[in-house]
Formats: structure tokens, C-alpha cells, sequence
């Protein structure tokens, strides 16, 4: 037969461009001499001494083993071998590894189990590949030429071993390496081509150095990071586009991605697409593969990070999604439950294995599913025919679920992890879901060289890196301590290079940086020369204004040092507080004034400990001062920088530019009348900007017409204006903002102040903004220092996704930004969205998870409301009289001419009252009003809709029959005629006056309830006393009802109906039903059944009365001389709070409680107090806040909780006045600026323009100086 090899047709090499041509590690070849090149051939190989002795070495090792035996050759059999394995050819894959024997999932589970009990785990290394197992069998073969090493199947070369006996495990090796070669490299540190880098926390696994050897293999290592390996509208197709020219490209690097995807699951979904293509590729599929590259350009130091938990207990996630493909589009029903089986099936084998290591849990492991129909058929014992063609898998699933082995549970697809391996998602999606896979940034290290003197490598030295290349040949990035069996004179030719040397890339690209949402957190921040230079300083003047980050969170980790548990003491803050912080992702303390400005001082005072790493030994707070040092030291010196950095005038532009005293007088002048204007214009809420502003138009916006009338009406202003430098005018939007955003901060730092570090609730609403982004909005609560409880807006947080973890990350950015900590949160008050109030995965749970003293309190006011909708449902009497309501007020609102027609009719009917002297007259009496739409969120509209109903129903009757006459179709004629019919009805006028006495009493609790200094107990108080008033209306109400009722009837001429005949319905006599009479019907099913459910509604939306924290609380009202108090109680309450009562102040808290009510009882000043809110307030005005400070603890407490959030919802009307359709184009910082001293107009009254000035000037560097 002829073959291409007969005819020498060979398939020429190629090479990718930027390729590595040899295989050995870049941090080897960097100490090594440049010009020697690796043999390809024994031939080339033999001629170097070097690599004569490596291969020397390499067959004693073999025949150490007695790896073979040679005989003669066989005759006249015939043989076939297939033993040779180094196929791989030099540029084109022979730096590939090669497959592991073991199953990965295999491999994380026992690291896993290692980082969990804190196993040691060793690494060895074969110096030549053995059989893994026994051959039986004879096999021949001729010996290699020139002692070429084959490579054997299943061999094994490279093993880790571990478990929890130390000494087991070095007999073990000790065992080994009697029998063969191997090598101990120590702990774990680099395997199958992964980076194992331990940390206190866990262990990551990163391929950074294999990413970075794929992107120069693919020519990629230049291209533009993109923040997800899938744009979430790609669909690829096998029909659609031109196939490639040349596959094998292609082919070659998606199997490279493939052994990739193993440590890096959020690419997984992306590879596995583009594996799907395999056989005919076309363009598109390039392009998707290329994203996959680009992707992990930007995210190449990610890695996967396997932490310390001793839970054991499994949880997975499953997810199909046939429906994605366009060439192949199938039902979900069936695809969903066979991925539950497939999931339940890898769920029994990790269960297996992790019994076998000796880490087995009882409990049940949980599976999680956003197909809720699959999740019922996991518990439904019945079977059908939709379902027989997955028999197996129904069976086998529900067996392990009835076993109580998985249990299949329902996830919303929000939250469902799953998600990321059966879709492209978007960006801030799929970056939220990529961290519940501990996919996380490691940092980054870098490797360099020295320059060396040239010369050639000894024998042993060639050797060992000929060792190390067979080792690490698929790793052309090796760290240097990964060479560890090298001689100790490679050591000196590499080193590490931090990423943030001096030599970073300060000098690149500048980036526009967001000096309002800069990292406060220190373990998180980016080292200050990564800055552009030009940018560094503003970063320093922006992070010197905020201070120092001191959050601290509710629950400390602790850290076992030399045998004891230890953790950080926050009362380190009040011997450092001018620069110590401490990081929550880190658990360390950091400097910030070293951060700033230190310099590379080597090891002095720490080091970079307080800079990069973070300083942790918490038994030693002496270093702290050792890190201050002395006058000289490098903390002095950066902090002296600090300050010199926040004076003006020693900024090296006022050495060029001087400025005379004149100068400066006039444009502080100039400065204070601009924040003048500004403040104006954000106390009334008015826009800033015209539409055209130049010199000769004559509308300029609000600003620069305002600031020209102040000019002209103020001759010192005026002159300092006309003649100012044109540079320096601070008409400029952006001075404008940076201004505003100055007495933003001014009013926010003012807020802060107050709170005092004290407790505070937390208020929590979102709604969307004109241009329909969706903003939340957060209200503190918190007791002042005088005894008032305040609620005080903090800010408005743009928010992409509305789910309950989304919101809490932008509530603890929010809280980082301004240096408060979940720690101190004392309560939370949301409205009833299942995001913010979800049993499990809500937002009060999230935050509950953290601090369990966070109680959740339900909106009241919200909780009222509902009760009124419940009842106006429930009852199809009043459904049906509410809906009247709606159809009336849309007839006859319907026009202006008909709202006009409404008005005069009203004003003809005032006129003859006025005339009657049925209504007095008077300054703000009898104004005009108009019929208001009911809406079932806005609360209290159902009363005032029922109120201007009857103070108008005859003129809206007479607007009715205007249209019977006027109308212009039948349709209107028609509407207006059945309306009228219903509304003069006796049942609609009852119907009218009995919710208008059921909604008087629920209105004048809502009133109550959304009080801002409003308390939880009294709030009880006043939901008892509605409870107590509607009950008193259905035992002595009705006949006051019925003459009120009747009054009305005989006013506006309804029929008026004889309550002992037979109640018919429509005008017909009722049948198949018991006759009753129009007393009964009246009295007992819509009078009595009404008010019993409005009782029913109460009694279940105000569940909180009868909680156990409440029924403490209510033991400190001091009504009727303390004669609630209950010491027992009380001191339940306190142990409710255990962040702020320790055992002994529980002890302490018995013996003030004892004199606490012998005192206030028989003091003069205590007796008349009414609620809670005026016990504190008394408390600190008499100083017996000092006396009993832990009885005053828990009377804040009580007065933090919230009660409602209608301070949040008056941010929104607020936010809907400020941005309006005339601004709908507003920045978010803009926006949230505006707002801030908008709705604290009181606090921002109280701030001078000095304050402002002040913060403004030290923003950045200015042209004048104050």
C-alpha cells in the first residue's frame, strides 16, 4: 500500500504567531544562558555535555528500578507496540499536559476535606513514570536509541498525599521512596499544571500561568478585557456563518480551554459551547472562543478558593436549558427532572467519597431547583402517562428523596448558581453568581530575572533543570519555589515582583476614577501607584476626608495564636484613631496615612505589614506603637504629609501663583456668594441649569440668573464678579456640583456626627426614578443625645437588580461609605416585598445572618393599609361599592369640561349652605376640592376619596345628569345612567357612611403611625385602641349609623328603604335562599360582618403585639406611674440584645432596675409622663441616663426599633420633585446630592458656608486659595 510517509508527504509544523518555541519554565530559562537552544534530537542532545549527563541520570534511575531486561531478539514473530508517547512536537502542543488519572471532582473534594480540618498535605515527584498497577503480561521491546525515555500509559508522576496523622504520612513516603525514586517537595504548592496557594482562610487554586502561556500561544496576551466569557444575547448556530479555513487552530485551543474550565467553572458554560462545534467551525464560533480568551485576560489572577468549613453538608443546584439552542430546541419539562436525577446521582457518589475519607454527615443534603414543577413531582407519590418515558429517573430520585438522603427544593431564578453553566447571563448577573463559586481575585505575582554573568550550566545543574523540565513542562510560568529541587544558586537569579512596586503602571492609561465610590474597605483598595499621577492626589484628599475606615463587624472572627482564640479589640480605635483601620475582608488592621504616602523604607516599623498585608497578631498591640515610632520614622512622615496635603497653602501652585490679601478677601467673596445661590436653589428644590447659557441669552437657568441678581443688588459682589479672572468664574457645572456635593457631605458627616456611634434601625424602600432607573432609598433611625428619636435620611443607591443580596451589598456600601457598620444596626423596617422581608432568603434574613439583634419590624402603616384592601376584596358588598366609586370618579373626571361642570355645581351647593348658615365661613374653610382616586398603596386616599365624595354627591349627581343629556354617544349615556341608578340607592349610602366611620378610626391610626419620633410600644397602644373603638361601633353604633344615614337619604332624595320588609336583590326577590329582611341584611351582613373582618384583619397583620419582645418593651412605658414595670421582663429584654449585655451587666441591670422604679415612682417629674419617647427625653434632662445607663440602653433600644417607612416613601415624593421630566437626565451622585439637603433641610440650614468653602477647597487642588 502507498502512504504519504513513502512518498516523504509530510504535514508541515505550525506555529502560532508569538509562540514559546521551548518547552522549558520562562523563570529557568530567564536565569539560563539566551543563546544555547534545546536539542530536538538525541543526536543534538549527546553533543552536550549538559544533557549527556541529564540523560545519564535519568536511565540509572530506570535501571535502579529494574525497569526492564535485555535479551535477544525474537525471530519469525511478528510484534506490535505501541509504547512511544512523546508524539507531542516542540511549538506545536509539547507543552500540553497530560490527563490526570484521577477524577478532578475527586481532587477538590479531598482539598476541600484538607482546608476543612486543617490536614497537612505533602507533594512527591517521581523521577522517572512507573506503571500504575501490575502487567501480567511479557512485553517486548527494542531499546530506545540513545536512552530516549518512553512515556507508558497510566503512568503516574506526580502525588499528593494527606489525612490527619503527620507521622503517617512520612512513613508512608518514607516507604516509597524505598522502592523507588521519588522525591519529597514538602507542602503542596503546584499540581497537574495548578497553583496551590494557601492563605489563612482556605486555599486557592489558580492556572494564571497556564492562562498567560494560552493568551501568548493564541497571540491574545494584548487583547481588551471583557467582564463575562458570553455576551447574554449570543446564540450560536452550526448553519449560520462561513466555516473556517483551517480548523485545527480552532480545535486545538478549545481543548486547551476544556482542561481550563476544570479549576474555572465560570467558564464552563462558554466552553462547553463552543466545544459543540468541534467538527465543522465556522467565524462565529472564533469570535465566541476569542470573548472566552478576553475573559480571562481580564480575570487571569482569578482563582477558585476552596475555604475553611467544617459543615459537611452537601448542597447542589440543577438547571437545563434546552430551549437556548437554536438548531436543537426541546421541552424543559422532562430535561429539568433529568438533571435533578443527574445531580441526585453526582450527590450519592460525593456522599460515598466523603464516607470514605472519613467526613460522612447525616444530615440531608438539599438540591435546589427553579422548576417548580419538578420539584413537586420529587414529592408526588403519583405517576402518569405524561411522565412514563422517565420512569428510571422518577424512581431512582424519588427513592433518595423518600430515604430523606436529597432533599429537592424549590430556588428562585434570581439566585439559582445553576445558571451559570446553562446560559449566557448578563455581566452584573453573572459576576454576582460567579462568587457564590468562590471564584475569586488571588492578586497578582510576577516573575523577573537578574542579569547574571554568562556561563555555561554545570553537569549537576543540567541535570536537575532537565528533572525539572519533565516535571513542569506544561507550566512555562513556574514560581521559583516550585523549582525546589534546584540548586541553591538558582535561587539568586529569580525573584518575585509585587504587583505594586514602584514599577507598576502608574504611567498608563489614565482611568477617570469615581472619587465617591473609592474602596473603604483596606484590604480592598488598589495600591495608590496605580493610580495616574495626576489622579493620586485627589484619591489621598478623598480618603483623608472620609478618615480612617473603623467598621467593625457584629461578629469578629477569631484567629488561634499561640494556643489561645484571639480576635481584634475595636477599643484599639480610641489609642489610634487618627490612622488605624481595620479591614472585614482581610481580618487585619491597615495605616491609612502609610497607605497614602509611605515610601520604601525596607523593613522598618513592619514593613509593608500595615500597607499590603495587614497586621493580625492581636496579641501584640505593642507593635502598633513599634509601627509609630519616633519623630523620624516613616509613620511620622506620611502622616505629616497628610496634613500638608490638606493645607492649601503649602501646595507647591501658590509657590508660582501669589496671591495678595486682597486677592484672597475677594474670592472668599466670590466662593460664598456662589454657595449663596447654590444653597438657595437646593432648599427649594430647583433646577440649576438653562437651556441656553450663554452670555446673551435671556434665560441663563436658575444659577446664573440668580447669582446676577445678587450682583446687582450687592455692589461688593458685583465688582468681585465683573472682574474676576475668566478661568476662575465658578460658574462651571462642574464647580457647581463639586459645590453641592460639598454640602451634601457637610449635611450626611452632620447626621453621622449626631448618631454618635450610637444604635440605629435601618428604613428600606425602592421605587423607580422619571427615567425608570430603580433607586433605593435609606433611612436611618436612631436616638439623639438629647432623647429625641430621629429619623434622618442617608442617601439614594442606584440599584441594577432587586434582589435581597444585591440590596444588602448596596446597604453595606452604602454603610462603608459613611463608616457605619452592620454591628451597630438595632432594626430594620421594610415594606411586605418578598425580597426585603423573605423568611430565608430576604433581605432581613441576610442581615439577621450577620446580626441577630437587627429585629424586623413590619411596616405599620403598610400593615394598615393592607387591611383595608382585605376587607374591600373579601366583602363583595363593599368590593362592588368601591368599584362604584372608581367608575364614578373616572365619569365624571373623565374631562376638563366635566371637572369644571363638577366645580360650579360644588361651588352653587356651597353658595346655598353659606346662605342657610348650614356652613360658616372663614379664612382656609370651604376651599375647593375635587373627587381623589383611591389607590391601594397610597395610604389614607380610601378616606379622603369617601370624605370629598359626600361633601360633593350632589354635585356630582348633577354632573351625571348633565351627561344623560349632553353626552355625545350612547356608550357615555349609558354609563352615566347605570352609575346614577346605583349611586342614589339606599345600600350605596349606607355602604358611603359606614366605611366612612370604619376608615375614620384605621385614618386616624395611620396618621399616628407615620409620626417620625413615632415609638413601637405606643404604636400597640394606638392598634389596641383602633381595635377597642371599632368594637365599641359594632356593639353601640349602629343606631347612630342608621340616622346618619337616613339624614343623608332624605338630603339628597334616595329612597329610603323600610327595614322590616323583604330584602330583594336588583329589584328581584331572592330565590332558592332564606327571606331576609332589609334589617338584617343592613345590620348583621354588612354592618356586623364589615367591622368583624376589619377586627379578624387587625388582629392578624399585628402579629407583633403578642411577640416576646414587645411584651417585654411594653413593661417601660411609665403611664399610670410605671405601673406596666416588670424587673423579670425587663431583664429578658436585655438578654435579647447579647452584643450589648454581657453577663455582668445582666447582673448590674437587676440592681438598677430595683432603684431605677423606686426613684422615678416617687419623683414628681416622672408621673405624668405619657410613652417611652418622653421617659427618655426626662431621663436626659434630669441626668438619670448617668445614673441608670443601662436602663437608658434599653429604652433606646425600644425607641430605635422603626415603626413605619413613610419617611423612605416621603424620599420618593421628594426624589420625584427634584428629578422630574425637566431633569430626567440627572447623575446618580447628582441626584442623591440634591436630595440629601433637600429633605435634611434643617440640618443643612444649620451648616455655614465656611464648612462648605472648607471641604470644597480640599477637594482637589483649586486655582485660589481662601
Amino acid at each position: 500500500m502507498q502512504t504519504r510517509g513513502k512518498d516523504n508527504i509530510s504535514k508541515p509544523k505550525v506555529f502560532f504567531p508569538g509562540i514559546v518555541k521551548y518547552p522549558l519554565p520562562k523563570a529557568l530559562l530567564a536565569a539560563t544562558d539566551q543563546d544555547s537552544i534545546e536539542p530536538t534530537s538525541y543526536t543534538a542532545a549527546s553533543k552536550d555535555p549538559a544533557w549527556h549527563a541529564a540523560m545519564n541520570t535519568e536511565f540509572t534511575a530506570l535501571l535502579h528500578n529494574g525497569t526492564w531486561k535485555l535479551m535477544a531478539l525474537l525471530k519469525d514473530i511478528k510484534l506490535r507496540l505501541v509504547a512511544k508517547g512523546f508524539h507531542q512536537q516542540p511549538g506545536i502542543d509539547y507543552g500540553e499536559t497530560f490527563s490526570p488519572v484521577i477524577k478532578p471532582v475527586t481532587i477538590r473534594t479531598v482539598l476541600s476535606l484538607v482546608v476543612a480540618s486543617n490536614w497537612d498535605i505533602r507533594q512527591l515527584d517521581v523521577t522517572n513514570a512507573f506503571l500504575h498497577g501490575v502487567i501480567f503480561e511479557d512485553v517486548y521491546m527494542t531499546q530506545p536509541p540513545g536512552f530516549v525515555h518512553a512515556s507508558y500509559p497510566n503512568h503516574v508522576d506526580d502525588i499528593i498525599v494527606t489525612g490527619p496523622n503527620s507521622s503517617s504520612i512520612t512513613s508512608l513516603i518514607s516507604q516509597l521512596q524505598q522502592d523507588f525514586a521519588v522525591k519529597d517537595l514538602g507542602p503542596l504548592n503546584f499540581f497537574l499544571g495548578v497553583e496551590a496557594i494557601k492563605s489563612d482562610h482556605g486555599l486557592y487554586l489558580s492556572q494564571r500561568r497556564y492562562i498567560s502561556d494560552l493568551l501568548r500561544k493564541t497571540n491574545m496576551h494584548e487583547a481588551k478585557p471583557i467582564s463575562s466569557p458570553m455576551a447574554s444575547s449570543t446564540s450560536l448556530s452550526q448553519f449560520q456563518g462561513t466555516p473556517l479555513s483551517d480548523p485545527s487552530s480552532y480545535r486545538s485551543t478549545v481543548g486547551s480551554l476544556q482542561y481550563l474550565s476544570l479549576r474555572r467553572p465560570d467558564i464552563a458554560f462558554a466552553v462547553n459551547k463552543v466545544c459543540q462545534f468541534m467538527t465543522n467551525p465556522i467565524d462565529l464560533h472564533w469570535s465566541a472562543m476569542k470573548r472566552i480568551l478576553c475573559y480571562l485576560k481580564h480575570t487571569s489572577h482569578h482563582s477558585l478558593f476552596l475555604h475553611k468549613d467544617s459543615n459537611f453538608t452537601i448542597q447542589a443546584f440543577s438547571d437545563a436549558n434546552w430551549v437556548g439552542s437554536p438548531d436543537d430546541r426541546r421541552s424543559t419539562s422532562e430535561s429539568e427532572y433529568r438533571a435533578i436525577a443527574h445531580a441526585s446521582a453526582e450527590l450519592v457518589w460525593l456522599r460515598s467519597l466523603l464516607s470514605e475519607l472519613g467526613a460522612s454527615s447525616s444530615s440531608t443534603s438539599i438540591l435546589w431547583c427553579d422548576n417548580i414543577g419538578a420539584t413537586y413531582l420529587t414529592a408526588n407519590p403519583l405517576f402518569h402517562a405524561r411522565t412514563k418515558h422517565i420512569e428510571i429517573d422518577f424512581h431512582f430520585v424519588r427513592d433518595l428523596v423518600s430515604s430523606k438522603t436529597v432533599s429537592v427544593q424549590f430556588i428562585s431564578s434570581k439566585d439559582q448558581v445553576a445558571d451559570t453553566f446553562t446560559k449566557p447571563l448578563p455581566t452584573a448577573q453573572f459576576i454576582s453568581l460567579r462568587a457564590n463559586l468562590n471564584i475569586r481575585d488571588q492578586g497578582r505575582l510576577y516573575v523577573i530575572a537578574r542579569t547574571i554573568p554568562r556561563r555555561p550550566l554545570t553537569p549537576a545543574e543540567a541535570a536537575a533543570a532537565a528533572a525539572a523540565r519533565s516535571r513542569h513542562a506544561h507550566a512555562p510560568f513556574a514560581r521559583p519555589d516550585l523549582l525546589s529541587d534546584l540548586p541553591s544558586t538558582m535561587d539568586k537569579f529569580v525573584i518575585r515582583k509585587p504587583k505594586d512596586s514602584s514599577s507598576s503602571s502608574s504611567s498608563s492609561k489614565r482611568i477617570c476614577v469615581d472619587l465617591n465610590n473609592l474602596p473603604s474597605d483596606p484590604g480592598l483598595r488598589e495600591p495608590i501607584s496605580s493610580y495616574h499621577p495626576n489622579d493620586q492626589d485627589n484619591v489621598r484628599r478623598a480618603y483623608i476626608q472620609k478618615g480612617p475606615c473603623q467598621i467593625v463587624p457584629a461578629n469578629l472572627p477569631q484567629t488561634k495564636i499561640g494556643g489561645s482564640m484571639r480576635r481584634f479589640n475595636p477599643d484599639w480605635f480610641i489609642d489610634y484613631k487618627n490612622w488605624l483601620e481595620y479591614s472585614i475582608e482581610k481580618d487585619a488592621v491597615f495605616c491609612l496615612c502609610c497607605y497614602l504616602f509611605r515610601q520604601d523604607v525596607g523593613k522598618q516599623a513592619g514593613g509593608d505589614t500595615f500597607v499590603r498585608t495587614g497586621f493580625k497578631l492581636w496579641h501584640k498591640k505593642e507593635k502598633l506603637q513599634t509601627h509609630v515610632g519616633g519623630v523620624n520614622s516613616a509613620h511620622h512622615q506620611a502622616l505629616k504629609k497628610c496634613e500638608d496635603l490638606m493645607k492649601p497653602n503649602q501646595h507647591i501652585n501658590n509657590v508660582f501663583v501669589k496671591q495678595t490679601k486682597e486677592e484672597k478677601i475677594k474670592y472668599r467673596i466670590q466662593l460664598n456668594a456662589t454657595v449663596d445661590c447654590i444653597r438657595f436653589l437646593l432648599r427649594q428644590g430647583l433646577a440649576f441649569r438653562g437651556h441656553d447659557e450663554s452670555p446673551d441669552s435671556s434665560d441663563k437657568g436658575n444659577f446664573l440668573e440668580l447669582l446676577q441678581f445678587l450682583a446687582d443688588h450687592n455692589e461688593s459682589i458685583n465688582e468681585v464678579i465683573q472682574n474676576c479672572p475668566k478661568n476662575n468664574k465658578l460658574t462651571h457645572p462642574n464647580i457647581q456640583k463639586d459645590i453641592v456635593n460639598a454640602a451634601a457631605c457637610e449635611t450626611t458627616n452632620a447626621i453621622i456626627k449626631d448618631l454618635d456611634n450610637g444604635f440605629f434601625s435601618v428604613l428600606v424602600d425602592e421605587s423607580r426614578d422619571t427615567s425608570i432607573k430603580e433607586q433605593m432609598a435609606v433611612v436611618l433611625r436612631y436616638v439623639d443625645k438629647k432623647g429625641n428619636v430621629t429619623e434622618r435620611f442617608l442617601g439614594i443607591v442606584h440599584v441594577t437588580d432587586t434582589t435581597a443580596l444585591s440590596l444588602k451589598v448596596a446597604i453595606e456600601s452604602l454603610f462603608s461609605k459613611h463608616g457605619l457598620s452592620l454591628s451597630r444596626l438595632r432594626g430594620q423596617g421594610y415594606d411586605g416585598a418578598s425580597n426585603m422581608q423573605g423568611e430565608f432568603n430576604g433581605l432581613k434574613a441576610l442581615i439577621l445572618r450577620e446580626n441577630k439583634s437587627a429585629y424586623y419590624v413590619h411596616c405599620f402603616a403598610h400593615q394598615l393599609q393592607l387591611t383595608l384592601v382585605a376587607v374591600a376584596k373579601n366583602h363583595n358588598v363593599i368590593a362592588e361599592f368601591f368599584c362604584l366609586i372608581a367608575k364614578l370618579i373616572n365619569i365624571v373626571g373623565g374631562s376638563c369640561k366635566r371637572r369644571d361642570a363638577l366645580r360650579d355645581a360644588q361651588f352653587v351647593e356651597i353658595e346655598k349652605a353659606l346662605d342657610m348658615g348650614e356652613l360658616q365661613s372663614g379664612q382656609g374653610l370651604n376651599q375647593e376640592t375635587n373627587l381623589k382616586r383611591a389607590g391601594d398603596t397610597r395610604w389614607g386616599s380610601h378616606y379622603g376619596t369617601i370624605i370629598n365624595l359626600i361633601l360633593m354627591f350632589s354635585a356630582a349627581v348633577e354632573v351625571l345628569e348633565i351627561i344623560l343629556v349632553d353626552g355625545t354617544s350612547y356608550e357615555q349615556k349609558g354609563d352615566a345612567r347605570s352609575t346614577l341608578k346605583l349611586i342614589i340607592s339606599f345600600e350605596f349610602a349606607f355602604a358611603l357612611h359606614l366605611m366612612k366611620s370604619i376608615l375614620g378610626v384605621t385614618n386616624e391610626l395611620s396618621i399616628a403611625l407615620q409620626k417620625k419620633n413615632q415609638n413601637i410600644v405606643n404604636a400597640i397602644t394606638l392598634v389596641n385602641m383602633s381595635k377597642k373603638r371599632l368594637q365599641m361601633m359594632r356593639d353601640n353604633g349602629w343606631e347612630s349609623l342608621l340616622a346618619e344615614v337616613l339624614l343623608f337619604c332624605d338630603k339628597h332624595d334616595i329612597p329610603i328603604l323600610n327595614m322590616d320588609e323583604i330584602f330583594v336583590v336588583g329589584g328581584r326577590l331572592r330565590r332558592q335562599t332564606p327571606q331576609i329582611t332589609n334589617l338584617h341584611h343592613f345590620r348583621v351582613e354588612l354592618f356586623y360582618t364589615v367591622i368583624d373582618m376589619q377586627l379578624q384583619e387587625l388582629n392578624n397583620r399585628f402579629s407583633e403585639a403578642n411577640t416576646e419582645l414587645l411584651l417585654c418593651m411594653a413593661c417601660l412605658n411609665p403611664s399610670n406611674s410605671f405601673c406596666a414595670f416588670d424587673k423579670q421582663k425587663l431583664i429578658r429584654l436585655a438578654e435579647l440584645y447579647p452584643y450589648d449585655f454581657s453577663e455582668s451587666d445582666l447582673m448590674a441591670l437587676d440592681i438598677q432596675l430595683q432603684n431605677y422604679i423606686v426613684d422615678l415612682q416617687s419623683n414628681d417629674m416622672f408621673i405624668e409622663l405619657n410613652g417611652i419617647d418622653e421617659l427618655a427625653r426626662k431621663m436626659v434632662e434630669t441626668e438619670k441616663d448617668v445614673t441608670y445607663p443601662l436602663v437608658y440602653l434599653l429604652v433606646k433600644l425600644v425607641l430605635t426599633l422603626p415603626v413605619a417607612t413613610a419617611t423612605v416613601e416621603r424620599s420618593f415624593s421628594a426624589m420625584k420633585y427634584i428629578k422630574n421630566q425637566l431633569r430626567n437626565r440627572m447623575g446618580d451622585q447628582w441626584m442623591n446630592d440634591c436630595l440629601v439637603t433637600y429633605i435634611e433641610s434643617d440640618v443643612f440650614d444649620s451648616i455655614d458656608n465656611e464648612a462648605i468653602m472648607q471641604r470644597y477647597q480640599a477637594m482637589k487642588t483649586r486655582r485660589r486659595i481662601l
